[in-house]
């Protein structure tokens, strides 16, 4: 499958988001959740825990997993 366009200014205001919703999208995750931008290396929050997995795509795809879609999402998990 062919990457999807990305618009910066569009998965930069993605990225702020996810930073003040990272946590409540996430709440049912059954381990810690870190967000991390492909793009720029930044970190989001996600969900804190002890056990954690650091989901790492571009912010667009990482709102689609945050959204539960984790099959469409094109991340990778670390």
């Amino acid at each position: 499958m062919p990457p999807r366009p990305r618009d910066p200014a569009l998965e930069a205001d993605v990225a702020k988001m996810l930073g003040r919703m990272g946590r409540a999208l996430l709440r049912k995750a059954p381990v810690g959740v870190t967000l991390e931008r492909s793009d720029t290396g930044e970190r989001l929050m996600g969900k804190p825990g002890a056990n954690r997995v650091v989901v790492v795509g571009a912010p667009s795809e990482l709102l689609l997993f945050a959204f539960g879609r984790t099959r469409d999402a094109k991340v990778e998990l670390i």
